[in-house]
């Protein structure tokens, strides 16, 4: 008779929710909600998240919230409420250690130039309003078709010095691109990394994808690997495209996407990027893990973080908060009009258990292929070992975890079915 832990997983495996975000249903977490606005630490340590929801260009297989990016007064109203939001923020929790400040979208470089000037005064205003921590690293995201030079200098100025953007993958560029990918030419790429380097000591990230059904392995290879090399970023940030993400497309195997993952990670390891097996971020630097300071300590450490703008989520002591907005299908109507008397602040509010906070800790961890056993233990679960020993002996007799350096990770047979294999801790 097979084990009752080898019966469940095989279940799993077969259900494509368990490759997902958790919760996987809005209803999985209703009899959880709150009135009220979710709480924080008054002395505590945080970091901020501000999301800025225009793009040039929608691709299909992005899963946030974002649109066109809309006339200039409609930005300006935008920033004014965001603005507006983080200042009570800061009012009501002056004491706060501020970890990590990431300004991501949408393509935050997408707004205007006046209005991007604004976005980086409010950036520097938060910065010189509270303590931040010694590792603090800012990050902002952008894209090869929205920076300028002038938004460069805005950037060095402020004292941003993390900058991501995404290629995806040089190999839309040999095919008819039907995902809504807008790609950048190799010398516009190689061009506006020029002027980033020209411009300051920048730390650059280039996110590429993997996973899909018709991406050929050796032009795919060939092509993201010339990239690497004549680029020289110093992190990488490898994103796999779930099922959920585009409702039509050529769809790829479990063994395909574990074997387009395997080719990069052996590829990026060669070129003396550094990351653990199953992780989807490299750094040429041991010590950042290749990522900014707010995703290190919301991934690895399960910390608290503020989230600003349209539909940004929230989370303290594990506990959750959606603005308004989350699957909008009308961004813009959400924009007050009395410039910055309104808010995007707080429309759904969760007081979850111990169960639900840990299912959404380990989840956000699986990018690092793993998670913390010292987390596990200081924040849900100090008789972790003991309550979830019997999932460890499977998931280690059977060769798809190991535990090194008080981590649980994922070895190369637990991560090609990773979502399924970690979803056990949280059954």
């Amino acid at each position: 008779m097979p084990h009752p832990l080898e019966t469940e997983l095989r279940r799993r495996i077969g259900e494509d929710r368990y490759s997902t975000a958790y919760p996987w249903r809005p209803e999985d977490w209703a009899q959880y909600r709150q009135h009220g606005r979710l709480k924080f630490r008054k002395n505590g340590r945080v970091s901020f998240y501000i999301h800025i929801p225009f793009c040039r260009h929608l691709c299909k297989f992005c899963e946030y919230t974002r649109c066109l990016v809309p006339h200039e007064e409609a930005q300006r109203r935008y920033l004014q409420t965001v603005h507006s939001d983080i200042r009570r923020f800061m009012a009501e929790y002056p004491g706060v250690t501020l970890e990590g400040l990431d300004i991501g979208g949408g393509t935050p470089t997408a707004l205007s130039p006046d209005n991007f000037a604004y976005l980086m005064r409010i950036y520097r205003e938060v910065v010189n309003g509270v303590k931040v921590s010694a590792d603090f690293e800012p990050s902002i995201e952008t894209s090869f078709k929205t920076i300028t030079p002038e938004k460069i200098g805005m950037i060095r100025d402020a004292g941003i010095r993390r900058i991501s953007t995404g290629i995806q993958s040089l190999y839309f560029n040999r095919r008819q691109n039907d995902i809504g990918w807008r790609y950048p030419e190799a010398d516009e790429i190689i061009g506006r990394i020029g002027e980033i380097r020209k411009a300051g000591e920048f730390k650059i990230n280039l996110d590429f994808m993997y996973g899909f059904g018709f991406q050929n392995a050796g032009d795919t290879e060939s092509l993201d690997r010339t990239a690497v090399e004549q680029l020289v970023p110093e992190q990488v940030t490898l994103y796999e495209l779930r099922t959920n993400q585009l409702s039509n497309y050529k769809s790829c195997t479990p063994e395909s996407r574990q074997s387009q993952y395997d080719r990069w990670y052996d590829m990026l390891n060669g070129l003396g990027y550094i990351g653990r097996y199953g992780q989807n971020t490299f750094s040429t630097d041991p010590r950042d893990f290749g990522v900014s300071s707010y995703i290190r300590h919301r991934m690895l450490d399960g910390g608290d973080y503020k989230g600003f703008g349209i539909s940004a989520q929230s989370m303290s002591g594990g506990n959750v908060e959606y603005n308004v907005g989350k699957n909008a299908a009308d961004i813009l109507s959400l924009i007050p009009t009395d410039n910055g008397h309104g808010t995007f602040d707080a429309a759904e509010h969760y007081e979850l258990p111990v169960r639900e906070k840990f299912a959404k800790f380990v989840c956000i961890s699986a990018y690092s292929g793993g998670f913390s056993l010292r987390i596990a233990r200081e924040r849900f679960y100090p008789d972790f070992t003991e309550r979830f020993g019997d999932i460890i002996d499977y998931l280690s007799g059977i060769g798809a975890i190991e535990i090194a350096a008080d981590r649980i990770n994922l070895t190369k047979r637990g991560f090609g079915h990773y979502g399924p294999v970690l979803s056990l801790f949280y059954k």
